[in-house]
């Protein structure tokens, strides 16, 4: 269903069905892989072109090396010569697929030996399933470039097919084969390609354990012993009881693998991903274990309960609340403790960072709300007026408003700057238990023991809306987009409701006991709950599925909370111990890149995406490597970047912000190559045309320019907002561009 979703494989898929399921009578039965999809496609395609060029009726030299090419084998050469480009573009450009080839200054580097004007690789080129553009050539699919590299990997059990990929290496020049090149756990397409060869062909099997055991010896089987075990782990091999002692598979990905009583002595492990993995009465004795993820990040351990816990809105600071009336900060760089806040004199049961993140804001069992300062650690305000317990607290988005829920069945909204009660809040008829601020700070939603959930007006503080639930709601929160509100019950169920409308969305079954808390991560892809049970479950939050439970704590887990990066959840236990969870081993299995210095405002995605580069309001630009989270290149502006774009072909990269001008620079020398001016105030908005030629930007001055990438001459200027245009994009066919101004209106133009 994925392959269908994309025109081109549409295309491949309505193209390559007909031949795969030919004779067969029961349908219901057959299960088609992508990997047959794309043989059938490609081998197709070089037979159509083959008969082609025999129509063309060629003459003179071309002729002669055609005729050389029928004689050996057409089919056979255009595989090869396919896979050795798809090859050697993931040896010498490290995957990116787009090769420029200039004939006068590239005809003695490698890419003359697959676009130079010399005939036989003409016609193998013409016959390729290429697009071109201009001195630029590029597989007309990702994918199709991911296919033809992991061919070269493959050789069928019995070599009797003239589209066969290349003659099997001899095992003792393994540094050599194909599998030794690179590590292909940042490449889940190849990986895919190659565990469907394995389910379709047991002898593919046999090659990948041969890997695995020479590697015992052979150090320099490493690599491909780790892709080998990574391909059989993904198709469901397993290794319960397997002698595997000595083996090196250094950075496999072993997620969900069986090991049960697996012999792992003296195993290079060392980055190896065991998340999920079953690992049983495994002896892992002299292991290298370097770097091992289990799914689990470090835990802190406190001495007392942990009531609460917190990320700052920057991401450095973590504060967690004790059962004793202490907080704890931490510095999440190396998460040792900072600071101790002392003044609470019963368990701390809620905390927050105000928006800024320098003001931890906490309520306490002792009836009392406190705003701290961070620099010297003392009590700023008192917020006193709660007759029982404060459970929750909450800082609006704008900071301005401190709301705090109480067992006294309030909730009350206070002054943040003054520390006067603004409104309390009442209707509830049981413990409120749990509070949260929606986007835009004009409402709040309250979850309390009586099964009900409350929403208020935050300027008027009357009651907007009641949702009714079937039992004690616990926890509470609104999504980051402001769309959703999402509660935890006593009764361990999750339910969702419309924000806007009250409409139940749906109610999802998970824990096996009450839930503590829940929370979205700020993208808004995942939900986190935490329950009685002592687990923490994920949720991929479009598709309401639970994606793993993570077990670890030994006691209730009352928090629970995602880092601002998303990339981590922290959860808060009973049992003294704060813990930090993967999310993207668990979820997409995604690696994360480094902080820079400053506030980021600007990312994009190499067109590979490959690379992500990032700009901030120091003005400086960051190429990462998004396999590996490495830095790159780094690039400075002169000005805070507020939007920045890769070129469709990944070599130029252009950045704009608070200034008039922008700049292009090429992405492989890092040498600037156009100063833009026209605009007469900051620039928001960028983006390139398909095709590379010219450049969008929309700025403060309330106009679009368009600009000649190629020169960075001016072309037009599109004048029709009344106000700042945050926004431009091109067409797909690049004859439109479409632009969105601050006051909501969004323009199209030709």
């Amino acid at each position: 269903m994925d392959l269908v979703k994309n025109p081109f494989l549409l295309t491949l898929c309505l193209e390559a069905l007909p031949h795969v399921v030919r004779n067969r009578s029961n349908l219901s039965r057959l299960r088609v892989t992508r990997v047959q999809l794309y043989d059938t496609f490609v081998q197709h395609w070089i037979r159509v072109n083959k008969r082609r060029l025999q129509d063309l009726k060629l003459s003179g030299d071309k002729f002669l090396a055609f005729e050389e090419l029928l004689e050996d084998g057409f089919e056979q050469n255009g595989m090869r010569f396919q896979q050795d480009l798809a090859a050697t573009i993931f040896r010498e450009q490290q995957g990116r697929p787009v090769v420029e080839y200039i004939h006068k200054r590239d005809r003695s580097s490698w890419k003359a030996l697959f676009f130079s004007p010399d005939h036989e690789i003409t016609l193998l080129r013409d016959a390729s399933l290429l697009n071109r553009v201009g001195t630029q050539y590029r597989f007309v699919h990702r994918s199709i470039l991911e296919y033809f590299y992991s061919c070269t990997m493959y050789t069928p059990s019995e070599n009797n097919d003239k589209f066969a990929p290349h003659p099997r290496v001899d095992s003792s020049d393994v540094g050599n084969h194909p599998l030794s090149q690179r590590n292909l756990v940042a490449e889940p397409s190849i990986i895919q390609f190659l565990v469907e060869r394995v389910q379709l062909d047991p002898g593919f099997k046999r090659q990948l354990l041969a890997f695995i055991e020479q590697s015992k010896t052979d150090e320099h089987a490493a690599c491909a012993a780790a892709n080998a075990i990574t391909i059989l782990v993904k198709t469901g091999v397993s290794f319960n009881n397997a002698d595997l002692r000595g083996i090196r598979v250094p950075g496999a990905d072993l997620s969900g693998g069986e090991f049960d009583s697996a012999q792992l002595q003296e195993a290079d492990l060392a980055g190896v991903n065991l998340t999920r993995s079953w690992i049983r009465q495994a002896d892992l004795s002299k292991a290298r274990m370097e770097e091992v993820k289990f799914g689990e990040l470090p835990f802190l351990e406190e001495d007392v309960i942990v009531g609460c816990i917190a990320y700052s809105s920057d991401g450095k600071s973590f504060a967690v609340g004790l059962e004793g009336g202490n907080i704890n900060i931490y510095d999440i760089a190396n998460w040792t403790m900072t600071r101790t806040l002392e003044g609470h004199r019963d368990r701390v049961s809620g905390t927050a960072y105000s928006p800024c993140g320098e003001q931890p804001l906490s309520g306490s069992w002792d009836r009392t709300v406190r705003l701290w300062n961070c620099k010297t650690g003392l009590t700023d305000t008192i917020l006193e007026g709660h007759t029982h317990y404060v459970n929750a607290v909450a800082f609006s988005p704008a900071g301005n408003q401190i709301a705090s829920a109480s067992d006294d069945k309030t909730v009350r909204l206070w002054d943040s700057r003054t520390g006067s009660v603004i409104f309390v809040l009442q209707g509830h008829t049981g413990c409120v238990n749990s509070i949260s601020f929606s986007l835009d700070g004009r409402s709040i939603v309250s979850a309390g023991e009586d099964s009900k959930i409350q929403i208020f007006d935050t300027y008027s503080g009357q009651m907007e809306l009641v949702l009714e639930t079937t039992a004690g709601v616990r926890c509470v929160a609104y999504s980051p987009d402001g769309l959703r509100i999402i509660a935890g019950n006593d009764d361990g169920d999750l339910q969702l409701w419309e924000s806007a409308t009250g409409e139940s969305v749906k109610r999802l079954k998970g824990n096996n006991g009450r839930i503590c808390a829940v929370g979205f991560s700020p993208d808004c892809q995942w939900i986190a709950s935490s329950s009685t049970d002592r687990t923490v479950t994920l949720w991929e939050a479009r598709l309401l599925i639970p994606v793993s439970v993570f077990v670890g704590h030994f006691g209730l887990v009352g928090s629970v909370i995602f880092s601002p990066n998303n990339l981590q959840l922290a959860s808060g236990s009973w049992d003294g111990t704060v813990r930090l969870w993967d999310v993207t081993t668990a979820g997409a299995g995604l690696s994360s890149v480094a902080n820079q210095s400053d506030e980021i405002w600007s990312v994009a995605y190499s067109p590979d995406g490959r690379s992500l580069i990032s700009g901030d309001r120091s003005g400086t630009v960051r190429q990462y490597d998004v396999a590996t989270g490495e830095s790159g290149p780094l690039y400075s502006c002169g000005f805070a970047v507020k939007a920045i774009v890769f070129s469709p072909d990944g070599r130029r990269i252009a950045a704009a912000g608070s200034s008039n001008d922008f700049k292009t620079w090429n992405v492989d020398t890092g040498v600037d190559e156009y100063v833009l001016h026209g605009h007469r105030n900051w620039i928001e908005a960028l983006a390139f045309s398909p095709d590379g030629q010219m450049i969008a930007s929309g700025g403060m001055d309330s106009t679009v320019r368009l600009w000649n990438a190629l020169s960075g001459v001016a072309d037009r200027v599109l004048a029709g907002h009344d106000n700042i245009v945050v926004t431009v994009a091109f067409s797909p066919c690049g004859l439109q561009v479409v632009s969105g101004s601050k006051i909501g209106t969004v323009q199209v133009w030709d």
